[in-house]
């Protein structure tokens, strides 16, 4: 996303031919978060009208040249693509919860039903699971709730606030940063979750240090 003009709009390069080329313009919107499905023929997307007084983001999706967009779902603040690409999970706006949504089907169903989620998820390389931040206990911790139907259970809880879940592409590790300093790990699903005590991977001096949302590389390496 990119805000060039009066309005955020969503943008596509090239590597190869250093090209840059602009996806939305509708000047009634701005456009966020933008996510290619993993066949990589589509983009979703969020979508606000630029005179909403609140923010009620919805997704919409649209060809990988910007053509047709459309609108899938509303009310959707956060949202990420199942591994397969037949569903996305979402954060609802409305009732802050998780919700899975069929895209053939059109139809969503509710994951979570707690208090204290922040929105910040991830979805595990198996799409069995869902990894989020949680406020429940007063402090951030993570959680993860499987994406067939269950409760929740608790991964992390620390002392220190533990944002930003990822897991690795093997679904061995479950890693996350204590208070945006540096990344630690812990079993993973692959590993059933098994408890250990958090191992430490980055040794960055932490005065002054804020991380925020890293990625791992598809190697998991």
């Amino acid at each position: 996303e990119s805000h060039r003009g009066t309005n955020f709009h969503i943008w596509r390069t090239d590597i190869a031919e250093a090209t840059i080329n602009q996806l939305t313009a509708d000047p009634n919107f701005d456009d966020h978060s933008p996510k290619w499905s993993p066949d990589g023929h589509t983009i979703a997307f969020t979508r606000n009208g630029v005179k909403e007084t609140l923010v009620k983001a919805n997704v919409w999706l649209m060809a990988q040249d910007g053509a047709n967009p459309q609108l899938l779902l509303e009310g959707a603040t956060a949202f990420r693509w199942m591994p397969d690409g037949r569903g996305i999970v979402y954060f609802s706006a409305r009732d802050r919860q998780f919700y899975l949504y069929d895209v053939s089907a059109k139809s969503a169903r509710q994951l979570t039903d707690e208090k204290g989620i922040p929105g910040m998820f991830t979805v595990s390389p198996d799409g069995q699971w869902v990894v989020y931040q949680s406020t429940m206990k007063g402090t951030v911790d993570v959680r993860a709730v499987q994406t067939s139907g269950g409760p929740s259970r608790v991964i992390v809880e620390t002392p220190r606030e533990d944002y930003h879940p990822f897991v690795s592409p093997s679904g061995k590790w479950l890693y996350f940063q204590p208070d945006h300093k540096n990344l630690y790990r812990v079993p993973g699903p692959a590993q059933g979750w098994r408890k250990a005590e958090p191992e430490k991977v980055t040794n960055f001096p932490e005065s002054g240090l804020f991380l925020e949302d890293p990625q791992i590389s598809r190697d998991g390496r």
